[in-house]
């Protein structure tokens, strides 16, 4: 069996779930593509999420080597416009999971052309059909369809939650290191309102040392 072929499941079957996805919910991906000034329409999007769910059921079901680098042109196609999606700073979303929000990031990128480069060694590796594969590993082929899907998942996990949460890390980070600097202004001002609240204000006496005779000179 190729080394590639548990990746090259999970890519496929990646095809599959984000066409579904697409043609189920176009307007997000028609959205992002209308903000990166690329050619956007439902009916399009729709339409190239049904070439997905083909090629991805294409490759799973007989990977021969047409099918196979179709795939790894399609994730290459994804990955040159997902970098424009990165580019362009008014892409939210990138739509690739329909209403799931999946923002524009280097990892996706990354896993764009991971995928690409399987799905290429699986061309040039001659990978079996899935049901082939499965017949041919007996039991062990569970083996095989879980970690297949564990990577699918993981994948799209990732893209879809690592961006917001990376943003969300740096941005603590980044209050924090602010709020450093300007911890005894927030302290000081927290002192006032306490003082003012207990009938202080400011001048007071009790606080500038007015009574005070050396002060006073």
């Amino acid at each position: 069996m190729s080394f590639a072929a548990g990746p090259f499941y999970a890519s496929a079957g990646i095809l599959v779930a984000s066409g579904v996805a697409k043609v189920r919910s176009p307007r997000p991906a028609a959205a992002a593509l209308f903000a990166a000034g690329l050619p956007a329409a439902v009916w399009m999007v729709r339409a190239l999420a049904i070439a997905e769910v083909v090629l991805g059921l294409a490759a799973i079901l007989r990977p021969a080597l047409p099918e196979a680098l179709a795939v790894a042109v399609a994730y290459v196609c994804f990955a040159a416009v997902a970098s424009l999606f990165l580019w362009s700073p008014r892409v939210r979303s990138c739509g690739c999971l329909g209403e799931r929000t999946v923002p524009p990031s280097l990892l996706h990128v990354a896993l764009n052309l991971a995928a690409a480069a399987f799905a290429a060694a699986a061309a040039l590796t001659h990978v079996e059909s899935l049901p082939s594969t499965v017949d041919a590993l007996g039991w062990s082929a569970a083996l095989l369809v879980a970690g297949s899907a564990s990577i699918a998942y993981l994948a799209a996990a990732a893209v879809s939650l690592f961006p917001s949460a990376y943003a969300a890390y740096a941005g603590e980070h980044d209050h924090r290191r602010q709020r450093g600097g300007g911890s005894n202004v927030a302290r000081l001002r927290r002192t006032e309102e306490v003082l003012r609240d207990a009938g202080v204000e400011a001048g007071h006496p009790s606080l500038w040392g007015a009574l005070r005779p050396e002060t006073a000179r």
